[in-house]
């Protein structure tokens, strides 16, 4: 298992909807072996060239998993943190996001719940069902971020002969 290259163009799509087939106990075994191994809080099957909406969070000392997910509501109260991205180490961006927020998804065995999140969870939550969406981790910040994180990612290229 291993990150596609952060200018894939499947990452600007869409991810499809996921599909029970009965693999999704070993997919998350193996996806959140390989999350660890990284360092990271939370992963989207598109990172690793899966096409399929699902994501895992590290909530420790659990992880879970995010089938077909939705955020249904949000509050009206935002906070500005920093983000990070695995296919963009060492950039970190502020962005905006709604404090708590009501979303809808499907756990491991295809049930289907709705939940408040607050904090880190609905962070990740966010940032996840926006990469499941297509969008790029810095897309949601402010004009003056975005552009810092787009000169930053520019020195990552050339250090990375990308």
């Amino acid at each position: 298992m291993q990150l596609l290259n952060r200018y894939d163009v499947s990452l600007l799509k869409e991810a499809e909807p996921h599909i029970f087939d009965g693999t999704e106990e070993a997919f998350c075994t193996e996806l959140a072996t390989f999350m660890k191994s990284i360092g990271a809080l939370s992963i989207t099957a598109p990172h690793i060239g899966v096409n399929t909406r699902m994501f895992i969070v590290n909530t420790q000392p659990e992880i879970h998993a995010f089938y077909n997910p939705r955020i249904v509501d949000i509050s009206s109260e935002y906070v500005i943190l920093d983000e990070i991205d695995v296919l963009y180490p060492g950039i970190v961006v502020k962005i905006k996001r709604p404090k708590t927020i009501k979303a809808r998804f499907a756990n491991i065995d295809g049930e289907t719940f709705t939940r408040k999140f607050s904090g880190m969870t609905a962070r990740l939550f966010q940032q996840s069902v926006d990469i499941l969406n297509g969008l790029q981790f810095y897309s949601k910040a402010n004009f003056l971020n975005r552009s810092r994180a787009l000169k930053e990612i520019k020195l990552l290229d050339r250090r990375e002969n990308i």
